[in-house]
């Protein structure tokens, strides 16, 4: 018989349609319970926000009930809330964070969800936001809603030690797909900052 070669199967990187919030386990710690509440409110609106491509009043009144539902004590809502408008109202008029959120960019995407096949299994993930700029570079943009405890300089050091790979494994997915630069980076919504992470942090 004629063995004929086959080029072997790659499954290719495609959308998801997975998209839920992660729980909120009300066994674990309060301070990490309210950080996770807040992380997803934030995430949250701003995918509203980023679909908007526009600034405009965020009503988190509806939250109240849901954080309640999900376990939150009356006091972890309130917090919860306040850090979440705070930090919301701090995007909405810091000129990075509009132009993080604008939707006229080419190909933008918000909560990007992507399937693809890595170590012989597939998996899912989701960049907040990315886009090509006017410079032809390809941004991957992760939210990142920690409140800072600590001086903003150690801060933010310490979340380009927890995040950079995260970000860099992102880009290892999406550079066979781009014949562009990529650029990556941690948006930081308690200060507002964007902090670009190099290939030096990998």
């Amino acid at each position: 018989s004629c063995y004929k070669w086959q080029e072997p199967f790659v499954p290719p990187l495609t959308p998801s349609s997975f998209r839920t919030l992660p729980s909120i386990d009300v066994a674990i710690t309060i301070a990490d319970r309210k950080e996770i509440a807040l992380g997803n409110v934030v995430h949250h609106e701003l995918r509203l926000l980023g679909a908007l491509g526009h600034a405009t009043h965020v009503n988190l009144d509806l939250w109240h009930e849901r954080l309640t539902h999900q376990g939150l004590d009356d006091r972890e809502v309130v917090w919860v809330i306040e850090h979440a408008r705070d930090q919301i109202n701090s995007i909405l008029t810091d000129d990075t964070g509009l132009w993080i959120l604008n939707s006229d960019h080419t190909e933008s995407h918000t909560e990007w969800m992507l399937t693809t096949y890595q170590d012989s299994q597939f998996a899912d993930i989701a960049i907040d936001r990315s886009f090509i700029d006017s410079s032809g570079d390809r941004w991957l943009i992760d939210y990142k809603t920690a409140v800072p405890n600590e001086p903003v300089g150690v801060f933010i050091e310490n979340q380009i030690a927890r995040y950079s790979n995260q970000l860099q494994r992102y880009a290892r997915v999406i550079a066979p797909l781009q014949q562009r630069n990529i650029r990556k980076a941690l948006y930081l919504t308690a200060l507002p900052r964007l902090v670009e992470i190099s290939d030096d942090n990998d």
